[in-house]
């Protein structure tokens, strides 16, 4: 995979409001459909509301969209390309204190493009990164937080995360 095909990237995503908290972007790469979600929460603690979002992106199975994506696709790299630069475009709307990607299922294989991804937004507004963090589920996720976000807060931020099922 080479970098400057994944940052060149030039895949139109047409974004349009799915419900109150989640935009969804549509794009087409080599003839195949694919969907970023990105989906808006808050976070209190002790007395203060955090703005979160989790990022996932799905490929077209046919009729439903499908998170068995990983290295199963001709043009990964635009494919890549399309939801780091697509993400890049919307996230800056929500001002967030952290962004979540999960992975509900094939977690091993999806982690590694995810955190990928996330390593590409880990710096300026999001200093700090845990990866890999294992769900009762089974699956996993990797927290960027912002960097208003402190310290303190990761070990209650990551039970909420934890147990918080609309993620999962």
């Amino acid at each position: 995979m080479l970098m400057n095909e994944i940052f060149d990237s030039t895949v139109q995503v047409d974004w349009s409001q799915f419900d109150e908290s989640t935009m969804v972007g549509k794009f087409v790469v080599d003839d195949e459909d694919y969907k970023i979600r990105i989906e808006a929460g808050t976070y209190e603690f002790k007395e203060k509301i955090y703005k979160i979002a989790n990022i996932g992106f799905l490929k077209s199975n046919g009729e439903i969209y499908d998170t068995n994506l990983t290295g199963n696709n001709k043009n990964s790299a635009k494919v890549l390309g399309a939801v780091i630069n697509g993400v890049a475009s919307k996230i800056h709307e929500y001002e967030l204190d952290a962004i979540i990607f999960i992975a509900a299922d094939h977690a091993e294989k999806r982690m590694k493009i995810y955190n990928w991804i996330a390593r590409k937004f880990n710096k300026g507004s999001f200093p700090k990164i845990v990866e890999n963090v294992k769900l009762p589920s089974g699956g996993m996720l990797t927290v960027l937080m912002g960097k208003h976000m402190p310290n303190e807060v990761w070990d209650d931020f990551k039970e909420f995360l934890i147990k918080r099922k609309k993620f999962q």
